[in-house]
């Protein structure tokens, strides 16, 4: 398998869990009762979301939220 084939396999699957969360959500809404998302749909979704982002290298984060990049001595 040659570099180009990989890539284009990459960003489908990329795209295809983008839209495949975005269905899952709407669907969880319009199916339950109470018109909101059980915590195991969301949990799915997010880990389909955070692929999406890897295979679009978008760094993920979690404990660095809100903190700059700027050491001490940049603060003249």
């Amino acid at each position: 398998m040659n570099q180009d084939t990989k890539d284009k396999i990459e960003f489908s699957s990329a795209v295809m869990c983008i839209a495949s969360a975005i269905a899952i959500g709407i669907t969880s809404i319009v199916i339950s009762q109470t018109h909101d998302i059980e915590a195991g749909v969301l949990i799915f979704i997010a880990q389909l979301l955070i692929f999406a982002a890897s295979v679009y290298q978008i760094n993920y984060k979690i404990y660095q939220y809100g903190e700059s990049n700027k050491s001490k001595d940049d603060k003249k």
